[in-house]
């Protein structure tokens, strides 16, 4: 028999960036704006009919959203492990309107990030897995293996998403030169980009069809 496919998202990014309110907006359409802070980590989880019926399928999504501090590599290993690592995905939200720590706060998260992944991948090749060279495969499918940047790629291993946000107030900025760098940095490692607004819900709904659609290309 069929049964639904679990899958994970983590969100985590810069403070007061947008976090709590793209997960709201993504379960309460009438939600606007979501003023309290994460702590450490929260989590909640969404069901998506697949079939309809007396035996329908339901998917389910789990999401963790974690703060950043001293305590957040820690917590990784709760939406990130050896379990879920196939149907994984990361969101990292980054404030357009603090465009001098963006670099800063996205390279400290991916490397957290691809830290976490190495350990698990290592600890299933000991075990004699071969989840990892698959996993690495798909990582690399995007690019080819003709690509002239090749050397400069190092793609996360589970998909990813970066999310500029407060488009907003950043778009009568100056923007030209930040989204050069989000472009680099989505590039390099094998992200995808979107530039959000948390008081435009169809923006909202656009981070969460685009892991839809990653999680269905996997």
């Amino acid at each position: 028999n069929d049964i639904g496919i679990e899958s994970s998202i983590f969100i985590a990014g810069s403070p007061e960036g947008g976090k709590s309110t793209l997960i709201s907006s993504i379960f309460d359409k009438n939600t606007i704006n979501v003023s309290s802070s994460t702590l450490l980590l929260d989590y909640t989880y969404r069901h998506n009919n697949r079939t309809k019926g007396l035996n329908s399928l339901k998917d389910t999504l789990h999401i963790w959203e974690l703060a950043n501090g001293v305590m957040f590599k820690e917590f990784l290993k709760i939406p990130i492990n050896e379990h879920n690592i196939n149907n994984a995905v990361a969101i990292i939200v980054l404030d357009l309107t603090k465009p001098e720590n963006i670099i800063d706060e996205y390279q400290e998260i991916i490397e957290i990030i691809n830290t976490r992944i190495d350990s698990i991948l290592k600890n299933l090749e000991k075990r004699g897995s071969r989840r990892p060279k698959a996993l690495t495969l798909y990582s690399w499918k995007k690019y080819g293996n003709s690509n002239p940047d090749k050397e400069f790629i190092h793609p996360t291993i589970i998909p990813s998403i970066i999310v500029g946000s407060k488009y907003d107030k950043f778009k009568n900025m100056e923007s030209y030169f930040v989204c050069k760098i989000l472009r680099y940095l989505a590039h390099i490692n094998g992200s995808s980009l979107i530039f959000y607004n948390p008081n435009d819900e169809s923006m909202s709904q656009k981070v969460y069809k685009k892991n839809e659609k990653i999680k269905i290309n996997k």
